[in-house]
């Protein structure tokens, strides 16, 4: 239940880190109905994306500004949630 990903050794500074990336057959499952969301502020709470499915591809990258805490909380229903 897991996605297969390519294992690999990068340098950061003086350290070496294992790093890991989905491999990129799974790209040709993509289909073109995505949903780009760019530069969007988002107020304390919880604010629901414009997107829905049971497989869903994430990339995102977050700037904590004044944020103590952020993140994502995806599945979630009938009490249950992945964060």
């Amino acid at each position: 239940m897991s996605v297969p990903r390519e294992l690999a050794l990068r340098s950061a500074g003086s350290r070496v880190e294992l790093v890991q990336r989905p491999v990129d057959q799974l790209q040709t499952l993509r289909s073109d109905s995505g949903s780009l969301v760019k530069n969007r502020m988002v107020p304390a709470g919880t604010t629901a994306l414009p997107v829905h499915g049971k497989t869903l591809e994430i990339d995102a990258t977050f700037a904590a500004r004044t944020a103590s805490s952020y993140g994502l909380k995806v599945r979630t229903g009938n009490g249950q949630e992945t964060v």
